[in-house]
């Protein structure tokens, strides 16, 4: 019995943990085509304060997302939160394949 809860709690987790990371990765999506789009207005000659200022906005945005969507795939490769793993999160970056978000690559 306890096996049994023990095992429906682990399935839940890993499917709100999916979830989560969907929805920032819809959310990212959508940030980086608005992101886009003004870039590419900015580069046919239409530029105005408010433009900048949204795009400057987005990039904060988008910052965010990655950052929350590392700390999930964090979460899921290693069941740990980031602000309880202290340097073992640096460790887990430097070995983190980043096939996994692939917008992040260098």
């Amino acid at each position: 019995m306890l096996a049994k809860q023990l095992n429906d709690f682990q399935r839940s987790k890993e499917a709100g943990i999916e979830e989560t990371k969907e929805r920032l990765e819809k959310s990212l999506e959508g940030i980086e085509r608005q992101i886009a789009n003004i870039v590419n207005a900015i580069a046919s000659g239409v530029s105005n304060a408010t433009l900048i200022d949204k795009l400057e906005e987005l990039e904060k945005q988008k910052l965010s997302i990655e950052q929350k969507l590392l700390e999930v795939v964090f979460l899921d490769r290693t069941g740990l939160h980031i602000h309880d793993a202290g340097n073992g999160f640096l460790r887990y970056l430097d070995a983190l394949s980043l096939q996994d978000l692939p917008h992040l690559r260098v």
